[in-house]
């Protein structure tokens, strides 16, 4: 499941690289959505659905009593306007084998320890988009797109994870930490 899919573009890459697999992207947006869903159908890609609801009305659904293996949050977590009920949502789809792969923009919570150029580029943006995102929304969070490392282990214990490891990549911009509920 590829939670917060937008338009559909690493959904669509998941369905292609995992033709056997069944991804499924969600997102609230309806326009996102229709557009994602036509830019599947157009790749002939049978093996991908899209969904337009949010995480938390995921986990109510029957047909995914089994679970997922993989639930990706790229850049998603930061702009929901309850992060902890989302996450949770995420958790609680997961097969017993399955795992949260998180990502967020590599920085820090503390805005003093944001000293290099792209992590003071990220947080620079955050007022002007992600902070309204989740504000926007009823009883909105705020979070922000600089939650860091120790604000992510926090939220993800609080959402009911019992095992929380950073993943460090080769290279690139992104924190990326993989939970298991």
């Amino acid at each position: 499941m590829d939670v917060g899919c937008g338009l559909g573009d690493s959904t669509l890459a998941m369905a292609q690289a995992l033709p056997k697999a069944l991804v499924v992207g969600v997102d609230c947006d309806p326009y996102s959505v229709a557009t994602a869903q036509s830019r599947a159908a157009s790749k002939n890609l049978s093996n991908v659905r899209f969904i337009c609801c949010s995480v938390e009305a995921m986990e109510k659904r029957d047909e995914w009593h089994q679970g997922f293996d993989l639930v990706l949050a790229y850049d998603v977590v930061h702009d929901m306007g309850r992060p902890r009920e989302g996450l949770s949502a995420m958790i609680q789809v997961l097969s017993s084998q399955g795992f949260v792969l998180w990502s967020e923009p590599k920085g820090h919570s503390d805005p003093l320890l944001n000293r290099n150029p792209r992590s003071r580029f990220a947080a620079s943006l955050s007022p002007y988009h992600c902070l309204t995102v989740s504000l926007a929304q009823q009883d909105g969070a705020g979070l922000g797109n600089m939650i860091g490392e120790d604000g992510a282990r926090e939220l993800a214990e609080l959402a009911g994870c019992t095992q929380f490891e950073k993943v460090v990549p080769q290279k690139g911009e992104r924190q990326l930490w993989y939970l298991v509920r």
